[in-house]
């Protein structure tokens, strides 16, 4: 089976409709984008992008965990694992890995998935992140202990488990 890939920019290359990714890919351009592919799972090759700064994994079949593989990734400064298996639940499931807790993407985007647990790792005064979308997923933290970033524009929070811990007087 022949990846049909797309250049769409010199930076940036789409891969539609592929049912996986082949090592043979070697180090591409900084950006990949996998959109409405038949991708299930995320192909651990992807680890050896060392020079990928923008990764989107959308509209996929893919299921499970967020891979611990991704953390490999030092580069990254987008990162959108949104709308994954739409036949049914999105199915990326289990928590986010908190090696993730030292990067400061540009975006994130985990929305729309079934992840869980305590993402409070991902904030912090220090954080450069611009867009923050986590909506839709089990995530439950308390908010009150939050720092948010100067340059934080955008927090999707919605549909989630997050309260606020109130201090008794």
């Amino acid at each position: 089976m022949k990846t049909p890939i797309v250049l769409l920019t010199p930076n940036l290359f789409k891969i539609d409709d592929a049912g996986y990714l082949s090592p043979a890919f070697g180090d591409l351009p900084p950006s990949l984008d996998i959109n409405m592919s038949k991708l299930s799972p995320i192909p651990p090759t992807i680890a050896k992008l060392s020079k990928l700064k923008f990764l989107r994994i959308s509209q996929t079949n893919i299921s499970g965990p967020v891979p611990e593989f991704l953390t490999k990734l030092k580069n990254i400064t987008y990162i959108n694992l949104s709308y994954n298996n739409l036949v049914g639940h999105n199915q990326l499931t289990g928590i986010v890995p908190t090696s993730f807790a030292g990067w400061s993407f540009d975006t994130i985007d985990l929305s729309r998935n079934m992840l869980e647990g305590d993402i409070s790792f991902l904030f912090g005064k220090d954080k450069t992140t611009f867009e923050m979308l986590l909506d839709h997923n089990k995530f439950e933290f308390d908010f009150s202990k939050l720092t948010f970033g100067k340059k934080l524009w955008r927090l999707d929070l919605n549909h989630n488990k997050i309260y606020e811990a109130f201090q008794k007087p």
